[in-house]
């Protein structure tokens, strides 16, 4: 029993003595950079810190497949404590250089002697250098009867849950959703917008800060009723002869804010209602009105309207 003891301790103290000798010691890497879950694009940071000083570090990415993607050695720390407690390494990496996707980052921490002591794993690292694509449901040349409109899109991202997705109306930005669904349509409503013509489009950023500009459409708010005057018959109260087969009549209609599309006619009495459209007529002085020749036979003697 003895003699095992002291097998046993002569084993310890050789372990002891070897890893004295060889300089081990147990560094651990605390508050690596990025974290975990992090979305990241371009040029980023690569930021640890050792509770014990090391000589370098050995970055690595590694797909979900468990492919060993990208390496970085760090050989140098740049800030070193003297009296042996940490190690801080840093070094600029252009995610650009690896695929777009989710990795896990495993930091590797050297001692002086050469030895591997430490291996600390960041996961869901979501490299994206892809801007999110964006599909605007409201048309192009959309007419508004309200000076606060309503405005339909949606984004998709492959690596972005939620986006930060803004309304510009003349290319004034007006409101937004910072957390937009991912593949889901969502809406957002401009605020007062003046009568006339206006140009309207969205912006989504995703999560690692791609951006995305919709396509520039074309609107119209227009709220007023265009203005009509019937200038034949000259005033109300006519009478018509049964001798008239026709009535020439002439309707002067503008709007403030739209060319006038269409004039309808309306003729009502007691029982019976018409409506006839008119034709438009341009003048050579290009003033523009509207003409209709209305059948009297159609109508039964009495007041109209």
């Amino acid at each position: 029993m003895r003699n095992s003891s002291r097998v046993l301790l002569s084993v310890l103290c050789v372990v002891l003595f070897t890893a004295m000798a060889l300089g081990l010691s147990s560094i651990l890497v605390i508050r690596p950079t990025p974290a975990d879950g992090a979305n990241i694009s371009g040029t980023i940071n690569l930021n640890i810190t050792t509770d014990d000083n090391a000589n370098l570090t050995v970055y690595y990415f590694i797909n979900i497949t468990g492919d060993y993607m990208k390496n970085i050695t760090v050989a140098t720390p740049f800030n070193e404590s003297t009296n042996g407690t940490n190690s801080t390494f840093a070094n600029n990496f252009d995610t650009t250089t690896i695929t777009d996707g989710i990795y896990t980052l495993t930091v590797n921490a050297t001692n002086a002697s050469g030895t591997t002591v430490s291996n600390s794993s960041v996961a869901n690292i979501r490299i994206d250098n892809t801007a999110p694509t964006i599909t605007v449901s409201t048309a192009n040349y959309s007419y508004f009867t309200t000076t606060t409109p309503t405005f339909s899109a949606s984004f998709n991202d492959t690596l972005s849950t939620v986006a930060n997705c803004t309304l510009y109306v003349d290319e004034v930005a007006l409101i937004s959703n910072h957390s937009a669904p991912n593949a889901t349509s969502f809406s957002l409503i401009a605020t007062a917008l003046g009568q006339g013509n206006h140009t309207a489009n969205f912006t989504c950023q995703d999560r690692a800060g791609n951006t995305r500009n919709s396509v520039l459409n074309s609107l119209v708010v227009d709220t007023q009723a265009p203005h009509v005057a019937t200038t034949t018959p000259a005033v109300n109260n006519t009478n018509i002869t049964n001798g008239q087969a026709h009535l020439n009549i002439s309707i002067n209609s503008t709007d403030a804010t739209l060319n006038v599309s269409a004039v309808r006619l309306n003729i009502t009495n007691a029982s019976t209602s018409f409506v006839h459209s008119a034709l438009r007529v341009d003048s050579d002085s290009g003033s523009v009105y509207w003409n209709l020749t209305l059948n009297l036979t159609t109508l039964t003697e009495g007041n109209h309207t």
